[in-house]
């Protein structure tokens, strides 16, 4: 009955919604895409383009994409990708590699199990297209540069992934480097660019535009966590990330495994906790059937000895078998990120 009703879902919202729809409508605060709010920055975005597409070729679980852009003097500053589910799931969607690369400026694991997980990484894309770029970007620029909106050739991206048993969100905001006072960039390569990390390792200025996009990020994030369960209320307060003010560049790629590691502390406590409650029960009902307190204590004691043993290797072994089991599900994204 799931699993008609999810087909149905995803009948009626492919029947609502055009493949794309482009729009020209401004926006500033939030946006809501498949009732997911995205928090934006301070300044007025426009709806570029919206998109109904099945996740990874399945019909019965279709996504909505939406493209935001803002403008200033003719220059396009920042965008926003935004991918959600538009109708539920049942087991988790799954999350997306960049949430582990050691080969981007940063990435972190917020929490991550089977069925749910968090996640923030900060990448450099060059303005190109690529094999699994999404339609409604493609559709997006070629509108912008019809406009004469002047585009970078690399833009700096934070991005967020966050997903539960039923819903997903993946957003990715793009900042532009020259509307924070870097020369237009030379058209290299992903690998060769001069917001690589070789490239920025060897320029303080870029290594301090990167940290502060890695400290916005970290600010950003819980509003993203916000929106993804549709509480954001009143306006937001999201400016961008600030050079200036940021500290000093992180001196190091900051990356976390997919899957938290079996932690024996934790099921040594759940153990330990367990057992007071049990031994307590198990020495009553001991007491109940002999009447003899020695035996019952003796009995108790027993049981608390090799019930804490097999309670305790059964919490590892789970820990174990569920590490690490988050499905991987990639989205279409724009531009080429490695």
């Amino acid at each position: 009955m799931t699993r008609l009703w999810t087909v149905l879902c995803a009948f009626m919202v492919c029947l609502a919604a055009p493949a794309v729809a482009q729009v020209d409508s401004a926006v500033s605060g939030h946006y809501s895409v498949a009732g997911k709010q995205v928090p934006l920055p301070a300044g007025q975005w426009r709806l570029l383009g919206r998109e109904t597409v099945p996740a990874a070729g399945n019909a019965a679980r279709p996504l909505e994409r939406a493209v935001l852009a803002r403008v200033e003097g003719g220059r396009m500053d920042a965008f926003v990708l935004v991918t959600a589910n538009a109708a539920p799931a049942d087991a988790g969607w799954g999350m997306t590699r960049d949430c582990t690369r050691d080969d981007i400026h940063f990435a972190a694991v917020h929490y991550v199990s089977a069925v749910d997980g968090a996640c923030t990484f900060v990448n450099h894309v060059v303005s190109a297209a690529a094999p699994d770029s999404a339609p409604v970007w493609l559709n997006a620029e070629r509108e912008a540069r019809g406009r004469g909106w002047a585009m970078p050739t690399t833009w700096l991206m934070a991005g967020f992934r966050i997903t539960d048993r039923r819903d997903v969100v993946d957003v990715r905001f793009h900042f532009n480097p020259e509307a924070f006072g870097f020369g237009p960039g030379r058209g290299r390569p992903w690998s060769e660019s001069q917001w690589a990390q070789g490239g920025v390792s060897a320029d303080p200025a870029r290594a301090r535009m990167i940290a502060a996009l890695v400290h916005w990020a970290a600010e950003a994030a819980p509003l993203v966590e916000a929106g993804f369960r549709n509480r954001l209320t009143g306006p937001q307060r999201l400016a961008d990330p600030d050079p200036v003010r940021t500290g000093p560049a992180p001196t190091a790629n900051r990356t976390a495994s997919l899957g938290d590691e079996p932690s024996w502390g934790v099921g040594l406590l759940k153990t330990i906790s367990w057992r007071v409650i049990g031994t307590m029960g198990d020495l009553g009902v001991a007491y109940l059937f002999t009447g003899d307190p020695v035996l019952s204590g003796g009995l108790a004691f027993t049981g608390a000895i090799l019930n804490s043993m097999l309670y305790f290797g059964h919490e590892v072994a789970w820990g174990s078998a569920t590490a690490g089991q988050a499905d991987i599900l990639e989205f279409a994204t724009a531009g080429i990120g490695s």
